[in-house]
């Protein structure tokens, strides 16, 4: 069962650019498509993700380092969480 979250987790993270995705250690780890001129950086989307970021300053962040760009969420420790913190990214107006 927790493959079949697995690959949710990581398609619905696709559809937010993120070309890598890791969860350890208790955090879940995204980062965004590296080139900068993607349409993904003009999208409704990008503008979620960072008003996400600033209503919710305390439990995640979003840092550029080496012309990659990742947002880190604390506190993930399940397959479920992470999707959780995704939905609510995607479904922010």
């Amino acid at each position: 069962e927790e493959l079949v979250e697995t690959i949710r987790l990581r398609r619905l993270a696709k559809t937010m650019a993120v070309e890598k995705l890791i969860l350890r250690d208790g955090k879940m780890t995204c980062n965004f498509v590296a080139d900068t001129q993607s349409p993904f950086y003009q999208s409704e989307m990008f503008g979620k993700v960072i008003a996400y970021v600033q209503r919710n300053p305390r439990t995640c962040l979003l840092k550029e380092s080496k012309d990659k760009l990742t947002l880190t969420f604390n506190n993930i420790n399940t397959i479920g969480q992470g999707m959780k913190c995704l939905e609510e990214v995607m479904c922010l107006n």
